[in-house]
């Protein structure tokens, strides 16, 4: 009896840091305000997007490069999503695997309707690997998912978020690096320190992080924009296409990619992709 085996069991895993290794080097040697600031990892092993920041007056360079270089990688076409406030999700889309690689850029993250991070803020927390790749340190950017993802309402516990996240981790590694962000909370960066500290070592302390939680309350009054941005950001999840394919999918397209892309077309640019991409001729 003779076997055929199909395309996709003919194919080759893809090599994620392979990929995304020459990118995220270039886009680190553009700027010192150009890093990825969480989840490296992941993204390097094929488990996540890519989480970068940069400020706004970049994004049109990014996104030249971006497209670049998936003309390089032979995949496309590429996808500029600017539903979410102060974010730019870049896409490209993989027809061999029925996905896309995403790089999120934002130019500022926010807790509780008030700024917590722009580039350039903490120069000391990010760090740069042998190959140029610009990244925050880990114990920043565990302090910032404690702080963004891993504190609910009134100070309380997402213990969830926070396993899946490794905020402890990723805090426990570098002491040093909870410092520098701590900076980042202004008169509630002890607070913030003490709440980092009773996480490490699997505890959590309500009181230190509710204190956190109202200064940037308090801060977030004098930023009534911020305010309008997570209104708008709640609103993108519901109705964009490509938000909803990258949360409910996990950036996994469903059905056809083309009928996929036609839907995305409506209301997103579509940049030509790879020559041996459809569309791209």
């Amino acid at each position: 009896m003779r076997f055929t085996l199909q395309d996709d069991q003919l194919r080759p895993p893809r090599d994620f840091e392979a990929l995304w290794t020459p990118l995220l080097r270039q886009l680190s040697d553009l700027s010192a305000d150009h890093a990825v600031w969480k989840n490296l990892e992941a993204g390097l092993t094929g488990g996540g997007d890519v989480d970068f920041v940069a400020p706004r007056a970049s994004w049109p360079v990014l996104e030249k490069v971006f497209l670049a270089w998936t003309l390089e990688q032979g995949i496309g076409p590429t996808i500029v999503c600017r539903h979410m406030p102060d974010t730019m999700f870049l896409l490209a889309v993989d027809r061999s695997e029925h996905d896309f690689l995403q790089l999120d850029v934002r130019s500022r993250l926010t807790f509780r309707g008030s700024t917590i991070f722009v580039p350039g803020d903490i120069p000391e927390a990010f760090q740069l690997d042998n190959e140029g790749l610009r990244s925050l340190r880990p114990g920043a950017e565990g302090l910032l998912k404690l702080v963004i993802s891993g504190t609910g309402p009134g100070g309380r516990q997402k213990r969830k978020t926070l396993d899946k996240e490794k905020v402890a981790e990723l805090m426990s590694a570098d002491p040093e690096g909870i410092s520098y962000a701590a900076t980042l909370c202004g008169p509630a960066g002890r607070a913030a320190i003490s709440g980092a500290s009773a996480v490490v070592i699997g505890e959590w302390s309500r009181i230190f992080m509710v204190s956190v939680e109202a200064w940037f309350l308090a801060k977030g009054l004098g930023e009534p924009a911020t305010v309008w941005r997570r209104v708008k950001a709640r609103r993108a999840k519901k109705s964009c296409e490509v938000i909803q394919t990258s949360i409910a999918e996990s950036r996994r397209i469903p059905g056809d990619v083309d009928e996929w892309l036609l839907r995305a077309e409506r209301d997103h640019e579509v940049l030509s992709g790879a020559p041996n991409c459809k569309g791209s001729e």
